[in-house]
């Protein structure tokens, strides 16, 4: 057993919302869990606090061993553990078993209060997910925070069929939606749009394998097609569209996205001395004039307050499909 005394840790915060004359009823529990990786828990400590200043939250931050040092910068110490004076618990739960961290956090959630698990960890086949999981409302999911190519999506997948599956919010994803408006809005002229049938190559773009699997996907998922190759999409008459998908630039970002046709080329970019900018270009048979707007709301607080706040949409679960089966064929 741990040296985690639970009830020392809710007298503590009770002695404290005593101390905050008209504070506000707890919306929320947030459950972070990050292990291996002190760059998320500083970026995830940081934003914590940030969402903590908008949404009146209880937070637990559970971080292993090789990230103690960062957690024990932040609090009072209580023990072996941090207790924060905005209702932030930060636990180094190393040596703590699945069940032992489902019971320790169970107890110190508010009752009858929407809980979110934040999960950083290394996998989600770890017990300890399935553990914390079973708490939550909402799981959002870091698939892209290492660089691992595909195998955090390929592990994703294999929670279809389990409690979590419907739970699942991944960021990788959520990045993609202003890239997804711009891509629509192409199509919105209707003779741009005669040429959705024609397109025959993807090419993506991307710091990290899973936002470019995920904008292949969702464009499968969009215009009917299915995965019938190893990078290949056939259309709903036969048609062939091959996908190029390369890893360059920033982690967690889109670079550029181009859909060719047989008479045009649509592409939408990011520019080197501006990254929050995206130009979007229409080159061939029916060239448009180049423009350029901004790239909004991709920040990690942002996304994170998307993903708890957002229902799970239809377009997440058919987008994931057609990753699963693209990456069917890649094996």
């Amino acid at each position: 057993m741990t040296a985690i005394d639970v009830g020392r840790l809710l007298g503590e915060l009770a002695e404290q919302r005593r101390d905050r004359a008209g504070i506000s009823t707890t919306a929320l529990n947030l459950v972070a869990f990050v292990e291996g990786d002190e760059q998320l828990l500083h970026t995830m400590t940081e934003r914590l606090d940030m969402l903590a200043e908008r949404n009146v939250s209880r937070t637990l931050l559970l971080a292993c061993e090789e990230c103690e040092h960062l957690v024990r910068s932040h609090s009072t110490e209580i023990g072996d553990t941090l207790v924060t004076h905005s209702e932030q618990i930060r636990l180094a739960v190393k040596d703590v078993d699945a069940a032992e961290l489902r019971s320790i956090v169970h107890d110190l959630l508010v009752p009858n209060v929407r809980t979110v698990l934040l999960w950083g960890g290394v996998h989600v086949a770890d017990p300890r997910f399935s553990a914390l999981a079973e708490l939550a409302e909402t799981i959002v999911l870091f698939t892209s925070a290492k660089d691992g190519g595909t195998a955090s999506l390929r592990e994703l997948l294999r929670l279809q069929g389990t409690h979590a599956e419907h739970k699942i919010r991944d960021l990788a994803f959520l990045r993609l939606l202003p890239w997804q408006d711009m891509i629509a809005q192409f199509f919105d002229d209707p003779e741009l749009a005669a040429e959705l049938p024609h397109l025959a190559r993807v090419e993506v773009v991307t710091g990290s394998a899973p936002e470019a699997f995920y904008l292949a996907g969702w464009l499968a998922s969009r215009l009917s097609w299915d995965a019938c190759g190893k990078y290949e999409f056939c259309n709903v008459d036969g048609g062939t569209i091959k996908v190029g998908v390369r890893q360059d630039g920033l982690p967690r970002r889109v670079h550029s996205v181009y859909l060719h046709s047989a008479n045009s080329v649509f592409g939408a970019s990011t520019q080197k001395d501006a990254e929050d900018l995206i130009c979007l270009t229409v080159e061939g048979a029916k060239q448009r004039p180049r423009r350029c707007v901004p790239l909004h709301d991709v920040d990690m607080l942002s996304l994170v307050e998307r993903a708890i706040f957002m229902p799970r949409s239809d377009v997440y679960a058919q987008t994931l499909h057609m990753v699963e089966r693209l990456l069917e064929h890649e094996r």
